[in-house]
């Protein structure tokens, strides 16, 4: 049994950071997608290639969400290496053989999302050269994605050696942090070639600055692979359980990013159409206020007509005739009294072009002399 070291005595848990970041992912890439799909529909354009790129991505990043679940629920991730070998050593077996899975599942969540961007330049590009630098690019992303998985299958000779070597006597592995280190390094070089391989298109465009800057950073999101990269060379494997929260969080959001990419440059339409809407609701809403002030003075007057009074306390006056409406209000001001009298003479008198004189008179006096 391994020897009760510091860390094996540490029972600190932070693996719930990649559940709930694993959760997040899965409701966004989701959301993401669903909104693609929708555009599409709303614009009735026809199912593309990129459409079925994208549905694939989906699918294997919900995938790799959910192995982050389980690596974190079976396989006790979030806790240091030397405390799962004393208190749940058989966790390490579970947690092997998840990572082999997660392992395909990443390639998979990241090269198809590629191939949906590249697929999306397809349609974009006119140019022959151009053209023909995507299919490149097509066949570098389904090169490095097929070299890893082939990696991924071969680390350990058999497999079952990387969770069973006692079982396995004559097995070996190869050295498992280099593979992921430098597997890394061919999807840094593609990230840049497909960053920069649409800028020289999107100069030609007629389209507004603000359009091209916003299609300039879409291009650019898949640039997250460089800090990916950086995080793995400055992590400790030797505690593999512990560091794989922030390993595997970096993974997702890694392979999301490119999923979003990929589904950015199909909102346009959506967007249009949200900001028209907002502005017909704001445009109605003020209209419909004008509208119910009117509506609402011609109900006054249609009960003025009726019955001779409204709710408000207008009162219809016959013809001829002369009423005195007299209101008063009194309030003090430093040891001051101000007694505030109005008159409303209704009639037909030729000094009121309306028929109405209204009269206010202010009476001030001290407190002290009017009692």
């Amino acid at each position: 049994m391994p020897t009760a070291t510091p860390l094996a005595l540490d029972a600190t848990d932070h693996g719930y950071i990649l559940q709930n970041v694993a959760i997040a992912f899965i409701v966004l890439d989701v959301a993401f997608v669903g909104l693609r799909i929708y555009t599409r529909v709303m614009k009735g354009m026809r199912v593309q290639m990129n459409d079925y790129m994208v549905l694939l991505g989906l699918i294997f990043n919900v995938g790799l969400a959910v192995e982050a679940i389980l690596l974190y629920r079976m396989a006790n991730i979030g806790h240091h290496l030397a405390w799962v070998k004393l208190h749940e050593p058989l966790s390490l077996i579970t947690y092997a053989k998840i990572q082999v899975s997660f392992e395909f599942t990443y390639v998979l969540g990241f090269t198809f999302p590629k191939l949906a961007i590249l697929c999306l330049y397809l349609n974009i590009f006119v140019e022959r050269s151009h053209r023909r630098t995507c299919f490149v690019f097509i066949g570098l992303v389904c090169a490095t994605g097929i070299s890893i998985i082939i990696a991924c299958a071969v680390q350990c000779v058999p497999l079952a050696y990387l969770w069973d070597k006692k079982g396995h006597p004559g097995g070996h592995c190869i050295a498992a942090n280099s593979l992921w280190q430098w597997s890394t390094l061919p999807n840094i070089i593609v990230d840049v070639g497909m960053f920069v391989l649409p800028f020289p298109c999107l100069s030609k465009l007629h389209l507004p600055t603000k359009d091209k800057i916003g299609l300039g950073v879409t291009f650019a999101t898949g640039s997250i692979c460089i800090a990916r990269m950086v995080v793995l060379f400055r992590t400790d494997r030797t505690d593999s359980t512990w560091n794989a929260v922030s390993f595997g969080c970096l993974t997702m959001l890694e392979a999301s990013t490119y999923l979003m990419a990929a589904c950015f440059p199909l909102y346009r339409p959506l967007f249009q159409a949200a900001r028209k809407r907002i502005g017909q609701t704001i445009s109605s809403s003020r209209t419909g206020g004008s509208r119910a002030t009117t509506k609402g003075v011609d109900s006054e007057l249609q009960s003025i007509r009726k019955t001779g009074f409204s709710d408000s306390g207008f009162e219809r006056l016959e013809d001829g005739s002369q009423k005195t409406v007299v209101s008063s209000r009194t309030h003090e001001v430093d040891n001051y009294r101000f007694d505030e009298v109005s008159s409303i003479d209704s009639g037909h008198e030729r000094s009121s072009r309306s028929g109405i004189r209204v009269k206010k008179e202010f009476l001030v006096a001290s407190v002290e002399d009017r009692r």
